[in-house]
């Protein structure tokens, strides 16, 4: 019975190593423009069509895409978002901030 066990929990493990990874695109400016995002974190993200950005946690800025991710310059921060959009509407970011 184990031996059954072992052989249903390696197949198991080798289908999930097997399986294509979900393919994260960067995003567009169709993709964020006059959406709002809610993060993990608690704090929300307005773009607006015209380039005007509003954090509740950032301030108030505008953004824009650019070669390497999105452009975000705020009366408090200026930062670079690797912002990936992944299957099923979600998105991820990671930032790089200066201020």
């Amino acid at each position: 019975m184990r031996t059954r066990l072992s052989l249903v929990a390696i197949s198991l493990g080798a289908s999930f190593l097997l399986m294509p990874p979900a393919k994260a695109t960067p995003v567009t400016s169709v993709d964020l423009s006059d959406k709002k995002f809610c993060w993990n974190g608690g704090g929300t993200e307005n773009y607006y069509a015209d380039g005007k950005y509003v954090s509740s946690v950032d301030g108030i800025g505008t953004w824009m895409i650019v070669k390497n991710g999105v452009l975000i310059k705020t009366n408090q921060i200026t930062g670079l978002a690797n912002m990936q959009k992944l299957p099923h509407g979600r998105f991820t970011s990671t930032w790089i901030v200066k201020g």
